[in-house]
């Protein structure tokens, strides 16, 4: 009898060893990692401009009542696993930076959604200085 008792004993804790390495593989695995966007700046002046801070800039949609200089256009995509506004978030916030690197203190938003079967989120946008 007491044979049989330490066999449960080492089968109960190689089941409670194998659960636990399981819970870990899964822990690491679904990492709460923010997604920083990326995007570019294409320019469509040969003016220049100073530089501003992001927060100098304004951001608004396509209404087109904003008028003023175009200076670019900016394309911004980023991996959003999910419809969080913390990503669209991070988005207007990068057009916001790279309008400023160039001068530009207004950006209208032509474009911002996210394709959920690809799980990535698009910004199109004019960069204008008004």
């Amino acid at each position: 009898m007491g044979a049989a008792c330490m066999t449960q004993q080492h089968r109960l804790i190689t089941y409670i060893i194998i659960v636990a390495i399981v819970v870990a593989i899964a822990w690491l695995g679904s990492s709460s990692q923010a997604y920083t966007p990326h995007g570019v700046f294409l320019p469509s002046s040969k003016q220049q401009f100073t530089q501003l801070t992001p927060e100098e800039v304004n951001l608004s949609g396509n209404n087109g009542s904003v008028t003023g200089t175009r200076i670019g256009t900016i394309n911004i995509q980023s991996y959003a696993p999910n419809n969080d506004k913390k990503v669209i978030i991070a988005a207007e916030r990068y057009a916001a930076q790279l309008a400023a690197a160039h001068g530009a203190n207004h950006v209208v938003v032509t474009l911002i959604g996210i394709d959920p079967s690809a799980k990535t989120l698009t910004l199109q946008a004019k960069a204008l200085h008004t």
